[in-house]
């Protein structure tokens, strides 16, 4: 699971700004929109600490007039609503931390304690994932220097010790549709091979842009013979199973590939998922019915 923390630039603003219609309000508050959709529709948590979440509200224009302004009243009910729900992280780091490349975050959003507290919870996140099943990332917008950095921070971190160690984690960075896609891909959904399917989809550029990607993919089903044979096959096989997930994916996407050698089988049609295992499957009423996977000399599992 992703655990996502925002730039404080999404959430700290100046009233001035948004009175004077600076178009960098905009982006910024449609890249907190997204992210905040991204986190809800696929079940992700969104990382927040006591501190960073004090100084938020205390930077928050409360008193401002809202008229006209719908976005800051959105704000405003994101900041009461969203961090109630959000993954407490504690952070009990007590060293120094800085973030390279210097510039890629944190653009507008230039107080002090509330850079430091949200390298805290940096921090936090980064150790809660070495003992939770949580990826750590971080939500941005979209700027020139997150396509220089490609897509990734460095957080450098020393400890309180005094010995002057330092430890380097690299935090992937999330400030579209796309790189949110990427992010989700990396995600193990297995066996839920719906959503498998969904993200290799959504992170493979070739297969987005392909000329004859459909626009609505095909419903697809999983007969019990078939969840059986990639039970065997594919439980401890990665390679088998992201070879499946690949190939499926094509076919329900309407993706032409002639290497997986799609043929008539009998009374039914098969695909090439590796050199070795094929799909068996019948095309009924526009969905693809799964019917056996398994070794290509056995004709099935």
């Amino acid at each position: 699971m992703l655990l996502t923390a925002l730039d404080p630039a999404l959430l700290i603003y100046r009233y001035p700004d948004w009175r004077e219609n600076e178009e960098h309000c905009l982006r910024r508050f449609a890249a907190l929109a997204l992210h905040r959709r991204m986190i809800r529709q696929y079940g992700q948590k969104l990382a927040m600490s006591d501190g960073f979440a004090s100084v938020i509200q205390h930077d928050f224009p409360w008193t401002s007039d809202y008229r006209g302004i719908g976005e800051l009243r959105d704000l405003r009910q994101f900041i009461l609503e969203d961090l109630q729900r959000a993954h407490n992280v504690h952070t009990r780091f007590s060293g120094t931390a800085h973030i390279e490349p210097a510039g890629v975050v944190c653009q507008h959003a230039d107080a002090a304690d509330v850079v430091d507290c949200w390298k805290e919870l940096l921090c936090g996140c980064v150790l809660e994932a070495l003992s939770s099943e949580f990826q750590p990332q971080v939500a941005t917008w979209d700027t020139h220097d997150v396509h220089e950095c490609n897509g990734t921070l460095v957080l450098a971190t020393a400890g309180g010790d005094g010995r002057g160690l330092t430890e380097q984690h690299r935090l992937p960075l999330v400030w579209d549709e796309d790189s949110w896609a990427e992010q989700l891909a990396t995600l193990d959904w297995w066996p839920d091979l719906h959503r498998c399917v969904e993200f290799c989809f959504a992170a493979n550029p070739d297969m987005r842009h392909h000329e004859a990607a459909r626009a609505r993919p095909l419903e697809f089903e999983c007969t019990a013979a078939f969840s059986r044979s990639v039970d065997r096959f594919c439980q401890e096989e990665e390679f088998i199973r992201r070879s499946l997930i690949k190939a499926l994916t094509k076919k329900v996407y309407g993706i032409q590939d002639t290497g997986l050698r799609d043929e008539r089988f009998r009374s039914v049609r098969r695909f090439r998922v590796t050199r070795d295992f094929r799909v068996h499957y019948a095309l009924e009423n526009d969905v693809l019915v799964l019917l056996d996977f398994g070794h290509h000399a056995t004709g099935g599992a």
